[in-house]
């Protein structure tokens, strides 16, 4: 999974993996994962 670094308030990287369709956020020291994630939500970031 490519994650992209970001710099903004507790927000550290987000990144989608297209073949398992999981989206990943990066908060500080905790790590949310959705799964199932729509591709056109992501893209549209």
């Amino acid at each position: 999974m490519d994650m992209k670094r970001i710099n903004a308030g507790k927000l550290r990287a987000i990144g989608y993996d297209t073949r398992e369709r999981m989206l990943r956020v990066e908060l500080g020291r905790v790590d949310i994962i959705f799964g199932y994630a729509n591709e056109s939500k992501w893209a549209q970031g």
